[in-house]
């Protein structure tokens, strides 16, 4: 399935070893399962239907692969020399998520073949 739209959200280009232009973004998954956590204690291990912004990987403009467990943004202290640069590194993150808002939901059962 090819992506209308979506080349506005990737944030990093590259190529697989076969010459295929590899890209990756921030999008709207729609995820499947049953919930983990004492947060959730009223659907606990119930099957259940959620949106997550996640990583979503591309080849030639086709979803392959998105980031199974999401987690918080961050930046590695030792990848920028000051505070402000970090700020600004969270601040480019959260921008690209709030990008992927503007972009059709990606379904993890219908748009990632295994």
């Amino acid at each position: 399935m090819r992506i209308v739209g979506a080349e506005e959200a990737l944030a990093r280009v590259g190529y697989d070893a076969e010459g295929r232009r590899t890209t990756w973004g921030h999008r709207v998954v729609r995820r499947y399962g049953k919930v983990k956590g004492k947060h959730m204690q009223k659907v606990l291990g119930k099957e259940q239907v959620w949106l997550e912004i996640t990583e979503v990987h591309y080849k030639d403009g086709v979803p392959e692969a998105f980031a199974i467990e999401m987690k918080t943004p961050m930046v590695p202290h030792d990848e920028h020399d000051t505070d402000e640069e970090r700020i600004a590194s969270l601040r480019w993150t959260l921008d690209k998520m709030l990008e992927a808002l503007r972009h059709p939901i990606l379904d993890e059962r219908k748009d990632f073949v295994e």
